[in-house]
């Protein structure tokens, strides 16, 4: 199943999608590039996805916590920490 992604109002964020069965969640920042994180559970990415501000529930309870990638292709190697998140 593809994540189905939600327009986000927010000022780095333009939209997030979790795919459950991949337990991805997926977050494209206004600047271009989409931010993957892998293993994060449904519970985590429902706080992400409701959170009055996805930035700050990102830097809260994904980023540092969860191993992350770029779907752009750009950065292919897996990291715990991304540079700024955008």
């Amino acid at each position: 199943m593809a994540a189905n992604f939600q327009r986000i109002y927010s000022s780095h964020v333009d939209e997030v999608a979790y795919d459950p069965e991949a337990k991805e969640l997926h977050v494209r920042w206004q600047k271009g590039r989409t931010s993957v994180w892998v293993d994060v559970d449904a519970e985590t990415a429902q706080n992400v996805l409701s959170a009055p501000s996805i930035g700050q529930e990102l830097h809260r309870s994904v980023r540092g916590k969860f191993l992350h990638r770029y779907a752009d292709g750009q950065a292919d190697q897996t990291t715990r920490d991304p540079e700024g998140g955008h």
